[in-house]
């Protein structure tokens, strides 16, 4: 094995670190045909790169996310319920940025309530990556790179989610707390994780079909 394949088998095992009943849709509806990132013939659909089993690693983590970004969706109404409640009512990430800004002048009890929701929230969310993160030391640059690609198709050149993928192993999750202040920060940051998930899974059209071969089989 070179050393290549060497690096992208180190990275794929950071990437694997769950599996869930999720579903087989895909981010945008379909593989297409012209990549948004531009992952090698090589790495896609090879046992010691982006395979099946790595897609549906990947879908996790996104569900996750997003049930976090939107809420838990519905299978029969098609409608998504937020997960958190806030004033008596659920919410999720994104009704809470809304509220956010629609109550720039909240009192102060409201304001303790809002941001100590925050903390659960993003408490929750490190749940979720942490252990992905903490696998995927020492070969971020091959993610990086990836991300690089995604931010330069998407305009988002200045997305908080590079600044996240530079940080030195064992500090990403002391600036994510640090810098998120704000849901509106947060709202950004998951959106934009979404989005790069989506496009990667989209890049490798072999491991998406070696995903829904898994899935027949269950």
């Amino acid at each position: 094995m070179n050393s290549t394949n060497k690096q992208v088998l180190i990275l794929l095992t950071g990437l694997s670190f769950a599996s869930s009943t999720i579903s087989c849709n895909m981010p945008s509806g379909d593989v297409q045909a012209e990549r948004p990132i531009k992952v090698p013939d090589g790495i896609d659909g090879n046992r010691l790169g982006i395979n099946g089993h790595e897609i549906r690693n990947l879908m996790y983590i996104r569900k996750k996310v997003q049930d976090q970004l939107h809420g838990t969706l519905d299978p029969v109404t098609k409608e998504r319920t937020g997960i958190y409640i806030f004033q008596g009512q659920y919410h999720s990430i994104a009704s809470l940025t809304q509220f956010e800004k629609n109550n720039p002048h909240m009192t102060t009890a409201v304001r303790v309530q809002l941001y100590s929701l925050l903390e659960i929230i993003k408490a929750d969310f490190v749940k979720i990556a942490d252990p992905f993160v903490k696998q995927a030391y020492g070969v971020k640059g091959i993610t990086l790179k990836f991300m690089e690609q995604w931010s330069t198709l998407h305009n988002r050149e200045n997305s908080y989610l590079l600044v996240w993928g530079k940080e030195k192993d064992g500090h990403e999750f002391e600036t994510f707390n640090r810098e998120t202040t704000t849901f509106v920060h947060l709202n950004d940051f998951c959106t934009d994780l979404i989005s790069f998930i989506s496009d990667l899974i989209q890049s490798c059209p072999r491991a998406w079909k070696q995903f829904l071969e898994l899935q027949r089989k269950k």
